[in-house]
């Protein structure tokens, strides 16, 4: 994942085809699923590659929105925090994308979760008024 993060951040995701840029979603999401132990360079890869892609992700915005939810409910609070900080480098491509539904989804489903067992988990991405 570090190597694509350079090499994306490096020379951009412009000269990407079509079948490439599918194997390359679907290997971060892949990866993204099966790493065990909190990884800042999966999520910043996955960041990277995924502005990088700007609107060419849409058409795989939902499947990678499931993924984030379904780790967003996950009973470990690493897992969930790991879906909180992707959360927070997706959110800017999906208002491009003009995908305001998954947008409010993942929204509700972090304010929900505000009041958990572990609030720092969450609390970090909520400033209080001083």
């Amino acid at each position: 994942m570090e190597t694509i993060q350079k090499v994306i951040a490096t020379l951009g995701a412009s000269d990407i085809d079509e079948r490439l840029e599918i194997r390359l979603v679907d290997g971060i999401i892949y990866s993204f699923q099966e790493q065990t132990t909190e990884d800042q360079v999966m999520l910043d890869g996955f960041g990277t590659v995924v502005n990088a892609l700007g609107v060419r992700v849409k058409p795989y915005l939902m499947q990678i929105v499931s993924v984030v939810l379904f780790r967003l409910n996950n009973k470990s609070a690493k897992v969930r925090q790991q879906a909180a900080d992707l959360t927070t480098r997706l959110a800017v491509v999906i208002k491009q994308c003009g995908e305001n539904q998954l947008l409010y989804k993942l929204g509700v489903v972090l304010f929900e979760q505000l009041g958990e067992e572990y609030p720092d988990t969450l609390g970090r991405y909520v400033k209080y008024p001083p």
